[in-house]
């Protein structure tokens, strides 16, 4: 047997086995000794694996196998496998999946020349020649089950395309060919690229996937877009019962999808938009590098291949804010995770009851503080700028809207809603915003040296501070970073836009607005917290809190 597989190998033309004798279906998943999927397993060869297992179990007539052929390793690399050779000639379909830290490998051409019909997962380029549906089927985890039940039930049109892609691999892509077009032709780079060019399939427009991060105007993008902002030009949202899918949502829809469990009406959705060559448009800053590696690395650079691998293109959008601005706003955000609880939120409250403000926090990051920026938005960036075609969006821009920079940007291509966006009127940041922020600092301090009555509310006791200040907090005592710490906020901001944004850093859009911005947020004392110490000290403060806390225990009478 082995001298016989040796001699069928070293055939030179025609292999001898035709695809019309194919018995059984086959998939071949390779690198695992045993094959057990789990929810945990995130590599698209689990996730394609896991596939064909429900579908095994779904359709019991089927003779599936899932799990490893023959040697692995070395030993299979240099030697030839009887058992997987055999699996080989007697598949109907093979389907292959590519490794997650590169693309192609041995088995397309293996299995192509076993003369079966070959599925596999999409890539930035086929081998040269193959076109999907004609000599060759790309699958997503979505279509899998649809696409390997078709072939199966349809005969003539499983041996038709199983055929061409057969012949075109014996005829064009055996070693001699590759020896032959490098000697003859000189590696004609135009050419391959011609080729390239003939075999691209028919797609649905471009998807556009905004990921954030957090803290640059998301929100107002996600608002615009459940208006349905952007269909005028020509695109769509993925949509659910409750509304246009964004962000948390939208994510956990997304997760479904590339686990190959793609809501019907989702599925529905990107058939329309394929049928009609419409653009899609995806907003969802849980993608940001907040989530781990392995979830916006190479993994979901080849799950998002597979769902939207017949689309157009696919863009990552990721918006830019100064760091000064950014940082304060994520802080707050940071502090609303428990708005109206006493200790949920992680910067509500510090370690063994310590109360934690801006100017604590900002102390906290010291030298080092851009590296929650870096967390954020540096790291979002060049990770998804490794694997797609990435696009910075400056939200400081035109007249510094995050929602009119993202819809006029060329990448979207979106002339109708640019045009509607620039005719509103932007609305800026409210001062009581701030103020608001540093009446929830000092609730916090009041609370932790149990000068509130556990029975008070957060949010009641903010209304309370709130009424008795009398809506400004401009006099009452506050603690500001020293000067090191605000320098070192502005250099670090300035650095950011200069390294991304260069051009626009040298205009007086840029450095000077900058610069002017941050200067007017000091004199505004915006990176200042009020001093809890001296208020919470004052007789005055201690007697309004004695009325707030008998007021509330009048009210449980």
């Amino acid at each position: 047997m082995q001298q016989q597989l040796e001699h069928l190998a070293s055939v030179r033309g025609n292999f001898p086995i035709s695809p019309v004798y194919r018995e059984r279906l086959m998939v071949e998943y390779l690198g695992t000794t045993t094959m057990t999927v789990t929810k945990k397993q995130t590599s698209m060869r689990a996730q394609m694996a896991g596939k064909v297992l429900e579908i095994a179990q779904a359709h019991p007539s089927l003779n599936i196998r899932v799990g490893t052929v023959g040697s692995t390793r070395v030993t299979g690399r240099t030697t030839i496998q009887p058992d997987y050779v055999k699996g080989l000639l007697s598949a109907k379909v093979v389907v292959l999946c590519q490794p997650n830290g590169w693309e192609g490998h041995y088995r397309f051409f293996e299995a192509m020349a076993a003369g079966a019909l070959v599925m596999t997962d999409p890539s930035i380029h086929l081998p040269s020649g193959y076109v999907d549906g004609v000599n060759v089927v790309v699958y997503s985890i979505s279509d899998l089950e649809q696409k390997l039940l078709y072939y199966i039930e349809h005969d003539e049109k499983r041996i038709e395309v199983a055929s061409k892609g057969w012949e075109l691999a014996m005829t064009k892509h055996r070693s001699w060919n590759r020896m032959e077009d490098f000697i003859l032709n000189g590696c004609n780079d135009s050419q391959v690229h011609s080729e390239k060019k003939s075999q691209q399939r028919p797609k649905g427009g471009k998807v556009i996937f905004h990921v954030g991060p957090h803290k640059t105007g998301s929100t107002a993008i996600q608002s615009s877009l459940k208006q349905g902002s952007l269909v005028a030009d020509n695109y769509v949202s993925l949509e659910s019962r409750g509304g246009v899918l964004v962000d948390i949502p939208l994510f956990n829809t997304l997760t479904q999808c590339l686990n190959g469990k793609c809501p019907v009406e989702i599925q529905h959705q990107l058939q329309k938009a394929r049928n009609n060559s419409l653009n899609i448009v995806l907003s969802s800053e849980q993608f940001d590098s907040n989530r781990p590696v392995e979830q916006i690395g190479r993994t979901w650079y080849m799950m998002l291949e597979s769902l939207f691998h017949d689309f157009e293109s696919i863009h990552v959008v990721v918006v830019y804010r100064r760091f000064f601005e950014w940082i304060l706003s994520y802080y707050a955000q940071r502090r609303r995770c428990g708005w109206n609880k006493w200790s949920s939120s992680s910067l509500g409250r510090g370690p063994r009851g310590v109360n934690t403000n801006f100017v604590t926090f900002l102390a906290s990051i010291g030298a080092r503080g851009f590296y929650v920026f870096d967390k954020y938005f540096v790291s979002t960036y060049e990770k998804f700028s490794g694997h797609f075609n990435t696009t910075l969006i400056n939200i400081h821009a035109e007249r510094g809207d995050a929602v009119e920079n993202f819809f006029c940007h060329p990448v979207l291509d979106a002339p109708s809603a640019c045009l509607a966006r620039r005719e509103q009127s932007v609305e800026e940041v409210h001062a009581s915003f701030y103020q608001v922020l540093l009446i929830d600092e000092i609730v916090i301090a009041a609370y932790d040296e149990s000068l509130i009555d556990a029975s008070i509310t957060r949010s009641e006791a903010r209304d309370f501070f709130l009424s008795t200040v009398g809506g400004s907090t401009q006099d009452l005592p506050m603690v500001c970073p020293p000067e090191e710490e605000i320098q070192a906020l502005l250099q670090l901001s300035m650095q950011a836009e200069q390294k991304y944004f260069p051009s626009f850093y040298d205009t007086p859009q840029g450095k000077e607005t900058l610069m002017q911005k941050f200067e007017t947020m000091l004199s505004n004392r915006n990176f200042c917290s009020l001093d809890s110490t001296a208020m919470l000290a004052d007789s005055r403060w201690k007697n309004a809190l004695l009325e707030l806390n008998r007021s509330a225990r009048e009210r449980r009478k």
